[in-house]
Protein backbone atom coordinates (compact mmCIF):
# COMPACT_ATOMS: atom_id res chain seq x y z
CA UNK A 1 0.00 0.00 0.00
CA UNK A 2 1.29 3.37 -0.68
CA UNK A 3 1.37 5.80 2.02
CA UNK A 4 -1.08 8.55 1.66
CA UNK A 5 0.44 12.07 1.29
CA UNK A 6 -2.31 15.44 2.87
CA UNK A 7 -2.77 17.59 0.51
CA UNK A 8 -0.23 20.50 -0.38
CA UNK A 9 -1.54 23.52 1.38
CA UNK A 10 -1.50 26.75 -1.37
CA UNK A 11 -0.93 30.56 -0.02
CA UNK A 12 -2.16 33.12 -2.48
CA UNK A 13 -0.29 36.31 -2.29
CA UNK A 14 -1.34 39.26 -3.83
CA UNK A 15 1.24 39.35 -6.72
CA UNK A 16 -0.06 35.85 -7.42
CA UNK A 17 -3.96 36.61 -6.72
CA UNK A 18 -3.29 39.71 -9.66
CA UNK A 19 -1.68 37.25 -12.19
CA UNK A 20 -3.68 34.47 -11.78
CA UNK A 21 -7.04 35.95 -11.60
CA UNK A 22 -8.74 39.10 -11.09
CA UNK A 23 -9.75 40.36 -7.53
CA UNK A 24 -12.97 39.88 -6.61
CA UNK A 25 -14.08 43.79 -7.04
CA UNK A 26 -11.37 44.83 -9.73
CA UNK A 27 -12.50 46.93 -12.11
CA UNK A 28 -11.42 46.75 -16.10
CA UNK A 29 -9.98 50.09 -17.57
CA UNK A 30 -8.98 51.55 -21.12
CA UNK A 31 -6.13 53.07 -21.21
CA UNK A 32 -6.30 56.61 -23.63
CA UNK A 33 -3.31 58.64 -24.40
CA UNK A 34 -1.67 60.87 -22.19
CA UNK A 35 -2.30 65.04 -22.85
CA UNK A 36 1.50 64.86 -23.47
CA UNK A 37 1.20 62.49 -26.20
CA UNK A 38 -1.80 63.65 -28.06
CA UNK A 39 0.29 67.17 -27.93
CA UNK A 40 3.13 65.63 -29.84
CA UNK A 41 1.13 63.79 -32.43
CA UNK A 42 -0.89 67.10 -33.39
CA UNK A 43 2.30 68.73 -33.66
CA UNK A 44 3.78 66.71 -35.66
CA UNK A 45 0.65 66.81 -37.91
CA UNK A 46 0.64 70.73 -38.19
CA UNK A 47 4.88 70.78 -38.92
CA UNK A 48 4.11 68.01 -41.81
CA UNK A 49 1.05 70.44 -42.91
CA UNK A 50 3.33 73.55 -43.39
CA UNK A 51 6.04 71.37 -45.43
CA UNK A 52 3.79 70.35 -47.84
CA UNK A 53 2.45 73.75 -47.83
CA UNK A 54 5.81 75.18 -47.98
CA UNK A 55 6.67 72.73 -51.17
CA UNK A 56 3.52 73.62 -52.87
CA UNK A 57 4.42 77.16 -52.60
CA UNK A 58 8.02 77.20 -53.77
CA UNK A 59 7.00 74.99 -56.81
CA UNK A 60 3.37 76.58 -57.89
CA UNK A 61 2.68 79.59 -55.74
CA UNK A 62 -0.62 80.30 -54.23
CA UNK A 63 -3.37 81.20 -56.30
CA UNK A 64 -4.49 84.97 -55.17
CA UNK A 65 -6.74 87.73 -56.57
CA UNK A 66 -4.50 90.33 -58.07
CA UNK A 67 -4.57 93.88 -56.44
CA UNK A 68 -7.64 95.89 -57.48
CA UNK A 69 -10.35 94.11 -56.60
CA UNK A 70 -13.22 96.15 -58.29
CA UNK A 71 -12.54 94.03 -61.64
CA UNK A 72 -11.41 94.89 -65.07
CA UNK A 73 -12.07 97.82 -66.46
CA UNK A 74 -13.31 98.09 -69.92
CA UNK A 75 -11.48 100.30 -72.48
CA UNK A 76 -13.53 101.50 -75.65
CA UNK A 77 -11.36 100.40 -78.41
CA UNK A 78 -11.01 97.12 -80.28
CA UNK A 79 -7.42 95.21 -80.12
CA UNK A 80 -6.74 95.89 -84.03
CA UNK A 81 -6.90 99.52 -83.62
CA UNK A 82 -3.55 101.45 -83.21
CA UNK A 83 -2.58 101.91 -79.68
CA UNK A 84 0.82 102.40 -77.41
CA UNK A 85 1.30 102.74 -73.30
CA UNK A 86 1.95 106.19 -72.57
CA UNK A 87 3.60 106.41 -69.29
CA UNK A 88 0.57 104.95 -66.57
CA UNK A 89 -1.86 105.89 -69.36
CA UNK A 90 -2.54 104.76 -72.61
CA UNK A 91 -2.87 106.18 -76.38
CA UNK A 92 -5.18 104.43 -78.95
CA UNK A 93 -6.59 105.57 -82.26
CA UNK A 94 -9.99 104.61 -82.94
CA UNK A 95 -12.53 106.02 -85.63
CA UNK A 96 -9.89 108.33 -86.89
CA UNK A 97 -9.56 109.78 -83.13
CA UNK A 98 -6.51 110.22 -81.16
CA UNK A 99 -7.66 109.29 -77.52
CA UNK A 100 -5.51 109.16 -74.37
CA UNK A 101 -7.11 106.89 -70.92
CA UNK A 102 -5.21 108.17 -67.60
CA UNK A 103 -4.65 106.13 -64.75
CA UNK A 104 -8.16 106.66 -63.09
CA UNK A 105 -9.46 105.44 -66.81
CA UNK A 106 -11.10 108.25 -67.88
CA UNK A 107 -10.60 109.05 -71.57
CA UNK A 108 -10.06 111.83 -73.37
CA UNK A 109 -10.12 113.38 -76.96
CA UNK A 110 -6.77 114.54 -78.19
CA UNK A 111 -6.62 115.08 -81.60
CA UNK A 112 -9.23 113.81 -84.95
CA UNK A 113 -6.28 112.71 -87.03
CA UNK A 114 -7.96 110.89 -89.56
CA UNK A 115 -8.18 106.83 -90.52
CA UNK A 116 -4.60 106.88 -91.78
CA UNK A 117 -2.95 108.78 -89.36
CA UNK A 118 0.25 107.49 -86.94
CA UNK A 119 1.41 107.96 -83.86
CA UNK A 120 4.42 107.89 -81.60
CA UNK A 121 4.94 108.20 -77.83
CA UNK A 122 7.95 108.44 -75.77
CA UNK A 123 8.54 109.97 -72.39
CA UNK A 124 6.51 113.19 -72.09
CA UNK A 125 6.14 113.90 -75.73
CA UNK A 126 3.78 112.47 -78.82
CA UNK A 127 4.04 113.31 -82.17
CA UNK A 128 1.97 112.18 -84.86
CA UNK A 129 0.95 112.21 -88.56
CA UNK A 130 -0.75 112.51 -91.79
CA UNK A 131 0.20 112.52 -94.90
CA UNK A 132 2.16 116.09 -94.81
CA UNK A 133 0.43 117.24 -91.36
CA UNK A 134 2.29 116.55 -88.25
CA UNK A 135 1.82 117.23 -84.64
CA UNK A 136 3.29 117.69 -81.57
CA UNK A 137 1.93 117.17 -78.07
CA UNK A 138 3.01 117.29 -74.06
CA UNK A 139 1.81 114.71 -71.57
CA UNK A 140 -0.76 116.78 -70.92
CA UNK A 141 -2.36 116.75 -74.54
CA UNK A 142 -1.33 120.10 -75.22
CA UNK A 143 -0.50 120.71 -78.96
CA UNK A 144 3.18 122.20 -79.34
CA UNK A 145 3.48 122.55 -82.97
CA UNK A 146 1.07 122.09 -85.92
CA UNK A 147 2.50 122.38 -89.65
CA UNK A 148 2.34 120.56 -92.67
CA UNK A 149 5.91 119.26 -94.16
CA UNK A 150 7.16 119.70 -97.88
CA UNK A 151 6.50 116.19 -98.14
CA UNK A 152 4.97 113.04 -97.64
CA UNK A 153 5.87 112.03 -93.41
CA UNK A 154 6.37 108.79 -93.74
CA UNK A 155 7.27 107.76 -90.10
CA UNK A 156 8.17 110.07 -86.63
CA UNK A 157 9.47 109.93 -83.74
CA UNK A 158 10.15 112.22 -80.92
CA UNK A 159 12.38 112.36 -77.84
CA UNK A 160 13.14 114.62 -74.50
CA UNK A 161 14.39 117.55 -76.84
CA UNK A 162 13.79 116.94 -80.21
CA UNK A 163 11.54 115.72 -82.61
CA UNK A 164 12.85 113.67 -86.14
CA UNK A 165 10.21 113.58 -89.26
CA UNK A 166 11.39 110.94 -92.32
CA UNK A 167 10.30 111.97 -95.55
CA UNK A 168 11.09 111.20 -99.59
CA UNK A 169 14.67 113.01 -100.16
CA UNK A 170 16.20 113.73 -103.59
CA UNK A 171 16.82 110.94 -106.33
CA UNK A 172 15.21 108.15 -104.51
CA UNK A 173 16.93 108.76 -101.42
CA UNK A 174 15.72 110.31 -97.61
CA UNK A 175 15.92 113.09 -95.79
CA UNK A 176 15.52 113.39 -91.76
CA UNK A 177 14.49 116.50 -90.39
CA UNK A 178 15.09 116.91 -87.01
CA UNK A 179 13.16 120.09 -85.26
CA UNK A 180 12.26 121.09 -81.93
CA UNK A 181 9.25 120.60 -79.85
CA UNK A 182 7.83 124.31 -81.33
CA UNK A 183 8.70 123.44 -84.66
CA UNK A 184 12.15 125.11 -84.12
CA UNK A 185 14.37 123.30 -87.27
CA UNK A 186 17.73 122.24 -86.01
CA UNK A 187 19.10 119.90 -88.94
CA UNK A 188 18.42 118.37 -92.25
CA UNK A 189 20.22 114.82 -92.45
CA UNK A 190 20.33 113.51 -96.34
CA UNK A 191 20.03 109.70 -95.50
CA UNK A 192 21.13 108.71 -98.99
CA UNK A 193 19.49 105.38 -100.71
CA UNK A 194 19.29 103.47 -97.80
CA UNK A 195 15.99 102.31 -96.55
CA UNK A 196 15.56 103.62 -92.65
CA UNK A 197 13.54 100.88 -91.15
CA UNK A 198 13.59 102.79 -87.50
CA UNK A 199 15.10 105.92 -85.64
CA UNK A 200 15.45 106.64 -82.57
CA UNK A 201 16.41 109.37 -79.74
CA UNK A 202 18.74 108.33 -77.15
CA UNK A 203 21.59 109.54 -74.64
CA UNK A 204 21.48 112.16 -72.42
CA UNK A 205 18.16 114.27 -72.95
CA UNK A 206 17.87 112.02 -75.81
CA UNK A 207 20.05 114.55 -77.80
CA UNK A 208 21.56 111.97 -79.87
CA UNK A 209 20.15 110.62 -82.75
CA UNK A 210 19.94 106.84 -83.84
CA UNK A 211 19.05 105.27 -87.52
CA UNK A 212 18.57 101.76 -88.56
CA UNK A 213 18.52 101.53 -92.49
CA UNK A 214 18.38 98.48 -94.99
CA UNK A 215 21.17 97.67 -97.54
CA UNK A 216 19.71 95.49 -100.18
CA UNK A 217 22.21 96.36 -102.77
CA UNK A 218 24.95 93.54 -101.84
CA UNK A 219 24.81 90.29 -102.76
CA UNK A 220 22.83 90.13 -99.06
CA UNK A 221 21.09 92.54 -97.33
CA UNK A 222 22.78 94.66 -94.19
CA UNK A 223 21.74 96.73 -91.77
CA UNK A 224 23.26 100.03 -91.62
CA UNK A 225 23.38 101.80 -88.01
CA UNK A 226 24.21 105.50 -87.60
CA UNK A 227 24.09 107.90 -84.87
CA UNK A 228 23.84 111.85 -85.03
CA UNK A 229 24.11 114.63 -82.84
CA UNK A 230 21.99 117.31 -84.52
CA UNK A 231 22.65 120.26 -82.02
CA UNK A 232 26.25 120.17 -83.35
CA UNK A 233 25.35 118.51 -86.54
CA UNK A 234 28.30 116.00 -86.06
CA UNK A 235 27.91 112.30 -87.78
CA UNK A 236 29.07 110.42 -84.65
CA UNK A 237 28.98 106.88 -86.07
CA UNK A 238 28.60 104.50 -88.97
CA UNK A 239 28.95 100.85 -89.12
CA UNK A 240 27.16 98.63 -91.98
CA UNK A 241 26.65 94.90 -90.30
CA UNK A 242 27.12 92.83 -93.58
CA UNK A 243 24.71 89.69 -93.47
CA UNK A 244 23.06 90.55 -90.89
CA UNK A 245 19.58 92.09 -89.74
CA UNK A 246 19.01 94.21 -86.75
CA UNK A 247 14.91 94.16 -86.00
CA UNK A 248 15.83 96.07 -82.87
CA UNK A 249 18.09 98.62 -81.15
CA UNK A 250 17.63 99.63 -77.36
CA UNK A 251 19.43 101.35 -74.72
CA UNK A 252 21.51 100.19 -71.52
CA UNK A 253 23.70 102.25 -69.65
CA UNK A 254 25.73 104.13 -71.76
CA UNK A 255 25.66 101.20 -74.63
CA UNK A 256 23.21 100.48 -77.50
CA UNK A 257 21.92 97.05 -77.82
CA UNK A 258 21.73 95.83 -81.04
CA UNK A 259 19.76 92.20 -81.75
CA UNK A 260 19.71 90.39 -84.82
CA UNK A 261 18.80 86.60 -85.09
CA UNK A 262 22.46 85.58 -83.98
CA UNK A 263 23.16 87.93 -80.87
CA UNK A 264 22.98 90.61 -79.05
CA UNK A 265 25.81 92.93 -79.37
CA UNK A 266 26.39 96.17 -77.43
CA UNK A 267 28.00 99.23 -79.02
CA UNK A 268 29.11 102.52 -77.84
CA UNK A 269 27.52 105.92 -79.66
CA UNK A 270 30.44 106.08 -81.81
CA UNK A 271 29.03 102.41 -83.50
CA UNK A 272 31.64 100.76 -81.57
CA UNK A 273 31.72 96.77 -80.35
CA UNK A 274 31.95 97.09 -76.60
CA UNK A 275 34.96 95.14 -75.26
CA UNK A 276 34.08 95.16 -72.26
CA UNK A 277 29.97 93.56 -72.64
CA UNK A 278 30.70 90.48 -74.75
CA UNK A 279 27.78 89.04 -76.73
CA UNK A 280 25.12 87.12 -76.30
CA UNK A 281 23.84 84.68 -78.17
CA UNK A 282 20.02 84.63 -79.05
CA UNK A 283 20.03 82.09 -81.95
CA UNK A 284 16.50 80.47 -82.08
CA UNK A 285 15.19 82.97 -79.74
CA UNK A 286 13.29 85.96 -80.48
CA UNK A 287 13.11 89.58 -78.57
CA UNK A 288 9.73 90.02 -76.85
CA UNK A 289 9.81 92.89 -74.58
CA UNK A 290 12.17 95.30 -72.85
CA UNK A 291 12.40 97.59 -70.07
CA UNK A 292 14.83 100.05 -69.28
CA UNK A 293 15.69 100.28 -65.35
CA UNK A 294 17.58 102.41 -63.57
CA UNK A 295 20.81 102.93 -64.99
CA UNK A 296 20.32 99.54 -66.67
CA UNK A 297 17.77 97.30 -69.53
CA UNK A 298 16.17 93.88 -69.16
CA UNK A 299 15.42 92.40 -72.36
CA UNK A 300 12.96 89.49 -72.20
CA UNK A 301 13.45 86.55 -75.01
CA UNK A 302 11.35 83.91 -75.94
CA UNK A 303 11.60 80.74 -78.24
CA UNK A 304 11.02 81.64 -81.93
CA UNK A 305 9.82 78.10 -82.74
CA UNK A 306 6.25 76.37 -81.11
CA UNK A 307 4.07 73.39 -82.22
CA UNK A 308 0.90 75.18 -80.54
CA UNK A 309 2.03 79.06 -80.42
CA UNK A 310 2.46 78.70 -75.94
CA UNK A 311 5.16 80.46 -74.23
CA UNK A 312 7.20 77.65 -71.88
CA UNK A 313 10.24 79.12 -71.10
CA UNK A 314 11.85 82.82 -71.13
CA UNK A 315 15.41 84.43 -70.79
CA UNK A 316 15.94 87.85 -68.92
CA UNK A 317 18.89 89.33 -70.21
CA UNK A 318 20.90 92.37 -68.69
CA UNK A 319 24.28 93.20 -68.55
CA UNK A 320 24.82 91.90 -65.70
CA UNK A 321 23.63 88.57 -66.53
CA UNK A 322 21.13 86.00 -67.52
CA UNK A 323 18.21 84.25 -65.45
CA UNK A 324 16.77 81.65 -67.55
CA UNK A 325 12.74 80.78 -66.63
CA UNK A 326 10.19 77.73 -66.95
CA UNK A 327 7.07 78.83 -66.99
CA UNK A 328 4.73 76.79 -64.08
CA UNK A 329 1.92 76.54 -67.25
CA UNK A 330 1.49 77.17 -70.97
CA UNK A 331 0.91 80.35 -71.49
CA UNK A 332 -0.56 83.22 -74.36
CA UNK A 333 1.96 85.87 -73.60
CA UNK A 334 4.41 87.10 -71.45
CA UNK A 335 5.63 90.65 -70.40
CA UNK A 336 7.83 92.79 -68.50
CA UNK A 337 6.87 94.94 -65.03
CA UNK A 338 8.34 97.23 -63.19
CA UNK A 339 9.74 94.65 -60.85
CA UNK A 340 8.51 91.25 -61.95
CA UNK A 341 7.95 89.37 -64.90
CA UNK A 342 4.43 88.80 -65.80
CA UNK A 343 3.27 85.80 -67.68
CA UNK A 344 -0.61 85.78 -68.71
CA UNK A 345 -2.73 82.24 -69.35
CA UNK A 346 -6.33 82.37 -70.39
CA UNK A 347 -7.12 82.67 -66.75
CA UNK A 348 -4.61 83.16 -64.77
CA UNK A 349 -1.53 85.55 -64.17
CA UNK A 350 2.02 84.25 -63.01
CA UNK A 351 4.76 86.48 -61.93
CA UNK A 352 8.39 86.17 -60.76
CA UNK A 353 10.17 89.15 -58.88
CA UNK A 354 13.28 90.39 -61.18
CA UNK A 355 16.22 87.64 -59.71
CA UNK A 356 14.36 84.88 -59.09
CA UNK A 357 12.87 81.90 -60.88
CA UNK A 358 10.08 81.02 -58.28
CA UNK A 359 6.78 82.13 -60.23
CA UNK A 360 3.81 82.78 -57.92
CA UNK A 361 0.03 82.50 -59.40
CA UNK A 362 -2.71 84.71 -59.37
CA UNK A 363 -6.29 84.10 -60.62
CA UNK A 364 -7.31 86.57 -63.15
CA UNK A 365 -10.65 88.25 -63.02
CA UNK A 366 -11.99 87.74 -66.51
CA UNK A 367 -10.77 85.04 -69.23
CA UNK A 368 -8.07 86.51 -71.93
CA UNK A 369 -7.31 85.84 -75.37
CA UNK A 370 -4.06 88.26 -76.13
CA UNK A 371 -2.47 90.65 -73.99
CA UNK A 372 -1.80 93.79 -75.41
CA UNK A 373 0.69 96.15 -73.62
CA UNK A 374 1.70 96.17 -69.76
CA UNK A 375 1.39 100.22 -68.69
CA UNK A 376 3.87 101.86 -66.21
CA UNK A 377 2.13 101.12 -62.66
CA UNK A 378 1.96 97.43 -63.45
CA UNK A 379 -1.14 97.13 -65.46
CA UNK A 380 -1.90 95.06 -68.00
CA UNK A 381 -4.39 95.76 -71.27
CA UNK A 382 -5.81 92.82 -72.56
CA UNK A 383 -8.15 91.32 -74.76
CA UNK A 384 -11.14 88.87 -75.05
CA UNK A 385 -12.21 88.50 -78.44
CA UNK A 386 -13.47 92.08 -79.07
CA UNK A 387 -13.60 93.46 -75.67
CA UNK A 388 -10.67 95.44 -74.47
CA UNK A 389 -9.95 96.26 -70.88
CA UNK A 390 -7.35 96.23 -68.23
CA UNK A 391 -6.40 94.81 -65.06
CA UNK A 392 -4.15 95.52 -62.08
CA UNK A 393 -1.18 92.96 -62.08
CA UNK A 394 -0.02 91.31 -58.46
CA UNK A 395 2.67 93.80 -56.36
CA UNK A 396 5.68 91.61 -56.07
Amino acid sequence: MYDRQPPRKRTYTTATRSAKRPAKNARFVVRRPSRRRAQLLIRRFIIAAIIITAALLAVYGIMQRPRGESGPKALAFSPNDTYASFNDGLLYLSGGQLNFVNAKGTARALLPLGEDGMFYASGQFIVAWRGVQIYILNANGDILYNDRAAAPIQFARVGASYAAVLSPGVDGGQNIDVITHNGTPIWSIDAGTTDILDMQFFGTQDLRLLTVGLDATGAAPSSVVATYEPKRYEVTGNVTLYDQIVYKVFQSGSSMMMVNSVAMTAYDYRCVASASIPPVTVYGWQQRDVRTMTGDSIALFTPISSDDGAVRQARLITSGGETALRLPAPCIDIRLGSRSVYAFASNAVYAARYGTDVFTAYTLPAAIDRVLCVLDGDRAVVASGNDVFWVDLPAQ
